[in-house]
C-alpha cells in the first residue's frame, strides 16, 4: 500500500497502476488498485502520519526560555538573568507520551480495519463481476466511482 506523500511515491503508484492494468485483471489486482486509489483510505493514512508526529512531540519537553535584563538607576546597574522551563510539562511527560502512543495505536487499528473492509468489499464485487475482469477499465472505474 502506498501513501502519496512525495513525487517519487506518486510516480511509483502510477507505475504500479499501469502494470496492473496492462495485464488481465484478477481479484487480487482489483483489490490492490482499490487500496492504491481509495481517497478515504489515503485520508486515514494521512491522519496516521499526523498522529505519529504528535506522538513524537508529546515525548519531548518544550525548549527552555532564557531571560536577560539590565536594570540601572542611581549610578548602579544590575544584570538580571533567568532560565525558565515547563515543570508541569516535565511531570506530565510520561502520561502525555503514553496517551499519544495509545491514540496512534487506535488510529493504526482503524486504518487496518478500513483497509481490510475495502479489500473484502472489492474482492466480493470483483467475484460478482468475473466476466468483466477481462475489461479492466469497466470494473476499476465502477469500483472507484461507487466509493
Amino acid at each position: 500500500m502506498l501513501f502519496r506523500s512525495t513525487p517519487e511515491e506518486a510516480e511509483a503508484r502510477r507505475a504500479r497502476t499501469g502494470a496492473l492494468l496492462a495485464q488481465p485483471l484478477d481479484a487480487d489486482a482489483a483489490v490492490e488498485l482499490a487500496l492504491l486509489h481509495n481517497g478515504d483510505l489515503q485520508a486515514t493514512l494521512a491522519g496516521l502520519r499526523g498522529a505519529d508526529a504528535q506522538r513524537v512531540r508529546a515525548g519531548r519537553l518544550a525548549n527552555p526560555t532564557w531571560r536577560f535584563g539590565r536594570l540601572g538607576g542611581g549610578g548602579t546597574s544590575e544584570i538580571d538573568r533567568g532560565v525558565m522551563f515547563d515543570v508541569l510539562g516535565l511531570l506530565t511527560l510520561p502520561l502525555a507520551s503514553d496517551l499519544a502512543t495509545q491514540r496512534q495505536a487506535q488510529l493504526q487499528q482503524e486504518a487496518a480495519g478500513e483497509a481490510i473492509a475495502l479489500a473484502a468489499d472489492t474482492r466480493a464485487r470483483s467475484e460478482e463481476h468475473t466476466s468483466e475482469l477481462q475489461s479492466p477499465c469497466n470494473l476499476v472505474c465502477r469500483l472507484l466511482l461507487e466509493k
